[in-house]
């Protein structure tokens, strides 16, 4: 499964809810994963808050998928078809789950509503 961006902030912010989805997650011995795009979210937000190392800490012990012409080929026709709805999602969320599914990985924890939007991906909500 894809730790969103969403997700991994509140982890860091200690929310409850969050690190009580984190534990069940780890006992649950499934295999987690952050993208590229969720990285550069990430750190975006540590570098203009000063929280560089704890958000490195916390990366540290995921894998991280990259962006790969594949990925980015899933995002596009992603995109095109929710567009096509009139329900496109932010470049950076159409990356994220590009990403996933060119992965062959179809669940994702988050508490982005946006999300659900996509019919190939399970939103774990926390």
């Amino acid at each position: 499964m894809i730790l969103d961006t969403t997700f991994l902030v509140d982890m860091l912010r200690g929310q409850k809810d969050a690190l009580i989805a984190a534990q069940e997650i780890e006992e649950s011995e499934s295999e987690v994963y952050t993208t590229a795009i969720n990285c550069y979210e990430l750190l975006l937000g540590a570098t203009l808050l000063g929280k560089v190392a704890e958000t490195e800490s916390l990366l540290a012990d995921l894998g991280v998928l990259a962006l790969t012409k594949e990925a980015a080929g899933e995002a596009a026709s992603l995109q095109h078809t929710l567009a096509s709805e009139g329900k496109a999602l932010d470049h950076r969320d159409a990356l994220m789950l590009g990403t996933a599914l060119a992965h062959g990985i179809k669940s994702v924890v988050s508490n982005d509503e946006d999300l659900k939007r996509v019919r190939e991906i399970t939103v774990r909500r926390y």
